[in-house]
């Protein structure tokens, strides 16, 4: 219930943003086609007494982390807009596990988490040169598939129990980014945001004692096509 009111409300800015947009003088609307790819992490190593260990690791893969979207640019100073941006994303997040007694430098068990999810931008870009703009505000991640490759690790480390992910839908996040103008209508945009509510509580099965909060951020480089 509570995701669904975060997402009633974010999809409430989407409209009311869309409708100031069609209000806007046509030389200051701005929408813009995203083709990009956003990368997924945990800046967290999970460890116990026993020498078990799940490591999680963001790569650089484009074509394993696609994103698609549209961006709203809505103008309220000659140098500053609301910007509001909607993607869909697939992407993956690595991970090692070492077993019990083993060297923790030899990972024998590697994988990846398979990650389907929107991702939702609203944060305020400031104009620093005609073709340079600082983002900065908040991001918003809701999770619809997440999949574990390894069953047996995802139990060990409580990803999952009886094979029911406790990863949350939803994660926010603190953001940052730049846009370089490339021509008329192309623009390179990087984002990084950091994750401030946890994503999950991972409890390794063996060493029950000990909890790990896992906050998950993520890093996107997109083209941005104006269209409008």
């Amino acid at each position: 219930m509570r995701l669904l009111k975060i997402l009633s409300l974010i999809l409430l800015l989407f409209g009311v943003g869309f409708k100031s947009l069609l209000a806007l003088p046509d030389s200051t609307k701005s929408v813009h086609l995203m083709f990009a790819s956003y990368n997924f992490g945990f800046n967290k190593v999970v460890s116990s007494s026993l020498s078990k260990t799940a490591f999680f690791y963001s790569e650089f893969a484009p074509l394993h982390n696609p994103a698609i979207g549209v961006n709203l640019h809505l103008p309220f100073t000659p140098n500053k807009n609301i910007l509001i941006e909607g993607l869909y994303s697939h992407a993956r997040i690595g991970y090692h596990y070492t077993a019990p007694n083993s060297n923790i430098n030899n990972f024998n068990t590697t994988g990846h988490i398979r990650l389907n999810g929107v991702i939702i931008n609203t944060q305020i870009q400031y104009k620093v040169f005609d073709w340079m703009k600082i983002n900065y505000g908040l991001g918003h991640y809701f999770n619809t598939i997440n999949t574990f490759e390894i069953d047996s690790v995802a139990e060990e480390i409580r990803w999952t129990t009886n094979g029911k992910s406790h990863m949350k839908s939803y994660t926010l996040a603190l953001g940052f980014g730049v846009e370089f103008k490339l021509h008329k209508r192309l623009f390179l945009e990087v984002n990084t945001l950091r994750g401030v509510t946890n994503f999950i509580i991972l409890n390794l099965k063996s060493d029950p004692t000990n909890d790990f909060p896992m906050k998950m951020g993520f890093t996107g480089i997109s083209l941005n096509y104006r269209i409008w």
